[in-house]
């Protein structure tokens, strides 16, 4: 566990989908920490995905429809006790893909 500086503050921020055509959407979002840490981990629609706070993440070609919804825990990966948990709520068609996520 990290123990040095600012407690650890992760948030994750600006996320948009839009479809990708072919029944597949695209998902970007950024994840910042206000503490030591300047990578984090996580799921994306069921699949591991993992980056560098204030740096947009970007996945592709997800099924619309076909990942799990829920929450996805996003961690520190330096400082393990440090985590965010943020809905994600998978597009079951292209019409609800540029809906603004919660």
């Amino acid at each position: 566990m990290l123990q040095t500086g600012v407690p650890c503050d992760i948030s994750i921020t600006n996320i948009v989908t839009e479809c990708a055509g072919d029944g597949f959407y695209t998902i970007r979002f950024t994840v910042v920490n206000t503490g030591d840490g300047t990578n984090w981990t996580g799921t994306v629609a069921g699949m591991p995905a993992n980056g560098t706070y204030g740096i947009t993440y970007t996945s592709t070609q997800i099924a619309v429809g076909t990942a799990p919804t829920g929450a996805s825990v996003y961690q520190d990966t330096q400082d393990g006790g440090c985590t965010a948990t943020r809905s994600v709520t998978v597009p079951t068609d292209c019409e609800s893909c540029r809906l603004p996520l919660p």
